[in-house]
């Protein structure tokens, strides 16, 4: 298919999805478009997925590990719903299947804040998490599809980019109010700065057409099944449950930690600790310019390697050793996961959709089961014994790197630019 080139002054036919082959690529017509639909889609779901943890133990009355079920149960909804919606876009399109989701998930979503306590709001936050299944499910396969492969990991870490954006500013904006309203007009708040990021997303994507999947050769539950024998893809799948497990551990508990002595910080300066979070949006952003540079393998083990790094610096009775050692932390798991998130479409041998939402499935698994486990850790024995769970958990993963990145390398050549 021949190129088409933007005009100098945009236009209509800038909107349009046609590029080399049927690609995107940077500066052609509908990149720009597409990349910041996916960008709105991964905000709106992120400032719904969390919740003002640390308000809640103090307004309910409850410990840390109860109050961050609140994230966990609907993490754990977005894992249980992702393979449905990716049977749903299969029919109606990945961007309509993304816009009924996000739509779905804020009514859902406007209710919390009338429930009379935690454990209803726990339930009814799962419910939440599976209408917000969609955007995990198939915002990679989408990226997959219509992105030229050069650039799949820069779109990837778009993507991932307004999942950080949409966590942070969901924390900060739910806690700046938090201490005025209560948790109530805290949720609300969440819920309002999602319908913002849902609006624009109506509206914009609305200028990209939408593409039913071809029909597929191998059912969907032949493709789950060949994807979880696959040990490349298995590599990729344990990288997601381990980096954004580790993730959630330390996020979780860090608030908690600079609260106690010897920081003894209020909640809303804990919470304004949050904007380090910044730094993992700008880390996904370069990580494809990094893999392009040095390698995908290295890459992600050098992200691991900074996570590592970070722990002895978290540990500190320093409060800049610790705020450092979270800005070295965060900008090393969004180096590598959005490596591994891109990869887990790219590198499938059959059924992209259901890979892409295996490791979506994967990683929010992590992020629940080990931010809770990371909870009991704390309550057991303290922030040192979170860090050295995390620790373990860091390793683990830099071996899955190093091992899934040689195969990758050997058996499948043309699935990703190596340095």
């Amino acid at each position: 298919m021949r190129e088409r080139r933007p005009g100098v002054g945009g236009g209509a036919r800038a909107d349009e999805t046609a590029v080399t082959d049927g690609l995107l690529i940077p500066g052609g017509p509908g990149w720009s478009v597409f990349a910041w639909t996916l960008f709105l889609a991964g905000f709106a779901t992120f400032a719904l997925l969390f919740a003002p943890q640390a308000f809640l133990s103090a307004q309910l009355a409850v410990d840390a590990d109860s109050a961050s079920m609140t994230v966990s149960s609907t993490a754990l909804g977005v894992a249980a719903g992702v393979l449905g919606w990716a049977a749903v876009s299969n029919r109606t399109g990945h961007l309509r299947a993304i816009r009924l989701s996000l739509l779905v998930a804020l009514l859902v979503a406007v209710v919390v804040p009338l429930l009379p306590d935690l454990q209803s709001v726990i339930a009814v936050r799962f419910v939440e998490g599976l209408a917000l299944g969609a955007a995990p499910a198939v915002g990679m396969a989408a990226i997959a599809e219509r992105v030229d492969g050069r650039w799949v990991a820069h779109v990837a870490g778009t993507f991932v980019a307004g999942n950080t954006l949409g966590g942070i500013v969901g924390r900060l904006a739910s806690g700046a109010v938090a201490d005025v309203g209560g948790w109530r007009l805290a949720f609300w708040v969440s819920a309002g700065t999602a319908a913002v990021a849902i609006g624009a997303l109506l509206v914009l994507s609305r200028r990209l057409p939408d593409r039913r999947a071809v029909p597929a050769r191998h059912s969907a539950a032949r493709a789950v099944g060949e994807n979880l024998r696959d040990p490349v893809m298995l590599a990729l799948y344990l990288q997601g449950f381990l980096l954004m497990g580790a993730f959630g551990a330390v996020y979780n508990f860090f608030g908690y930690r600079v609260q106690e002595p010897p920081f003894g910080l209020p909640a809303w300066i804990a919470g304004g600790l949050f904007l380090v979070y910044l730094t993992g949006s700008v880390a996904a952003q370069r990580s494809g310019a990094l893999a392009r540079r040095i390698g995908t393998a290295r890459a992600m083990v050098a992200g691991i390697a900074a996570m590592l790094v970070s722990l002895p610096m978290m540990a500190s009775d320093s409060l800049a050793a610790m705020v450092a050692g979270l800005v070295l932390f965060t900008i090393g798991c969004f180096t590598a996961h959005p490596l591994a998130s891109g990869l887990s479409g790219r590198s499938a041998r059959i059924g992209r959709p259901q890979s892409a939402a295996l490791y979506q499935i994967a990683w929010l698994g992590g992020t629940s089961l080990c931010g809770w486990a990371g909870g009991l850790a704390y309550a057991a024995a303290g922030w040192a014994t979170t860090l050295g769970l995390v620790a373990i958990l860091c390793a683990v993963a830099a071996v899955a790197a190093v091992l899934g990145g040689t195969v990758l390398a050997r058996a499948r050549p043309d699935a990703v630019p190596e340095g």
